[in-house]
Formats: structure tokens, C-alpha cells, sequence
């Protein structure tokens, strides 16, 4: 800010919202998202490699959050079965701890 001498405010020069490294960073995090598969998320060096099944094993797990969400989710369509499709299919699940 600038001030006369009186302390009043006579000018104001906005600070840029990322320095010069901030900018560096987001520039490096971009050039880094477009080498990762926008299918699995992993870099397209590994999971484009046609040898990728001989080096790497899936492994099934549950995941329990994703879990509850599509209980409540369909516990909610039984309970609602009158709404709109439109609107049953644009339901959000929170998850809160107990």
C-alpha cells in the first residue's frame, strides 16, 4: 500500500497470487498429470506396456467407504422409489464418523 503523509492510503499494488517457485511447482505437477493414464491414473509408461501383465498382479480388495455409500444409497431408492429418476441418480453419500 501506499500512503501520503498523513497515513492515508493513496495507492495499492495487489501482491501476484503465486511467486515465481509456486508457479514453478504447478508447472511441474501439470507436466507430471499429462504423463499418467487418464484411465487408471498410472503413468502411461507402465500401464500401456504390453509386458505389464508379466510384472505386475492385480489384487482385488474392498473398499469398505464405497461400501456403506452404495448400502445407503440403495437402502435411500427403496425408501424413495416415488422420486424421479433423474433425481435418484444425482444422489451425494456423506460419510460421518459415529
Amino acid at each position: 500500500m501506499e500512503r501520503d503523509g498523513h497515513r492515508r492510503i493513496t495507492g495499492y499494488t495487489p501482491e501476484t497470487e503465486w511467486d515465481a517457485t509456486e508457479r514453478e511447482w504447478m508447472l511441474a505437477l501439470d507436466e507430471y498429470e499429462h504423463t499418467l493414464c487418464p484411465r487408471c491414473g498410472m503413468p502411461v509408461s507402465i500401464c500401456h506396456d504390453e509386458l505389464a501383465p508379466t510384472k505386475y498382479a492385480s489384487e482385488v480388495g474392498v473398499c469398505q467407504i464405497d461400501l456403506m455409500r452404495r448400502i445407503g444409497l440403495e437402502e435411500y431408492r427403496k425408501d424413495h422409489s416415488a422420486e424421479s429418476a433423474t433425481k435418484l441418480d444425482s444422489l451425494t453419500v456423506g460419510i460421518n464418523p459415529r
